[in-house]
């Protein structure tokens, strides 16, 4: 598990961008499929491109609420 701080004023692009830094070569240009997991739900909601963090995150969540979880598209 890693961890990546975001502003919540930036976009799919950028979250996808700072996860494929992460990722390092080859991996980090590999287009992804990003998707919100809200604890105790178990159920993912895809992000789509044109949302921004924000409209998926409302309030300031805590870590241990939500994760991330990415596939290549």
């Amino acid at each position: 598990m890693q961890s990546i701080t975001i502003n919540e004023g930036r976009g799919y692009s950028e979250l996808e961008t700072a996860i494929q830094s992460r990722l390092g070569a080859p991996f980090n240009r590999i287009p992804l499929k990003i998707c919100i997991i809200q604890a105790g739900s178990g159920i993912e909601k895809e992000m789509g491109v044109y949302d921004d963090v924000i409209d998926i995150f409302t309030g300031e969540p805590k870590a241990e609420h939500f994760h991330i979880t990415v596939y290549p598209k």
